[in-house]
C-alpha cells in the first residue's frame, strides 16, 4: 500500500524506466529494449514502438531509421 501519492507515482517511474532501460528480453536476443533501439539505430532499421516518459507523462512514438546509399 502507498500512503502519498508521490510515493505511487515515483515507484511507477522507477519501475517504468526498468522496464524501458534494464529488463533482458529474449525476444530482443537478450538486450534491453534501450540496447535493441540502440543497436537498430545504428543498423537504420525501423524501430515501430518506443515509449518515453517525460515529466509524469507517457507518450508512444515511432521511430524511423534509413540506412544513406
Amino acid at each position: 500500500k502507498f500512503n502519498e501519492r508521490e510515493t505511487l507515482v515515483k515507484t511507477i517511474e522507477n519501475y517504468i524506466d526498468y522496464y524501458n532501460n534494464e529488463r533482458i528480453q529474449r525476444k530482443l536476443h537478450l538486450m534491453t529494449p534501450l540496447e535493441f533501439h540502440e543497436q537498430c539505430q545504428t543498423a537504420g532499421k525501423e524501430i515501430p514502438w518506443l515509449i518515453i516518459i517525460s515529466q509524469g507523462k507517457s507518450k508512444t512514438k515511432t521511430y524511423s531509421y534509413s540506412l544513406s546509399a
